[in-house]
C-alpha cells in the first residue's frame, strides 16, 4: 500500500470519526431533552416509577432465560 494510499484512508477515517461524534453530540442533546420533558411531565402530573426495581430485575431475569435459551437452540 503506497503512502498516498495510506494518506487517502486515514483522511476517510478521520472525516469518518468527526461526522460520527457530531452525530452523537446531535443523539445525546436530544436525548437530554427528551429527559427534561419526562422530568416536566413526571412533576406536572405526578407521575412516579411505573415498575419498581425487583419488577425491573425479575422481568429482565426473565429476558436473560429467554435469550440463552434462544442461543443454545442455534447450532
Amino acid at each position: 500500500m503506497s503512502d498516498s494510499n495510506l494518506l487517502e484512508l486515514l483522511e476517510m477515517y478521520i472525516d469518518m470519526v468527526e461526522k460520527q461524534d457530531e452525530a452523537i453530540h446531535q443523539l445525546s442533546k436530544l436525548i437530554k431533552k427528551q429527559a427534561c420533558e419526562i422530568a416536566h411531565m413526571r412533576n406536572l402530573y405526578g407521575f412516579s416509577e411505573e415498575n419498581p426495581r425487583e419488577e425491573l430485575e425479575d422481568l429482565a431475569g426473565v429476558a436473560l432465560k429467554k435469550y440463552n435459551e434462544v442461543k443454545d437452540l442455534d447450532p
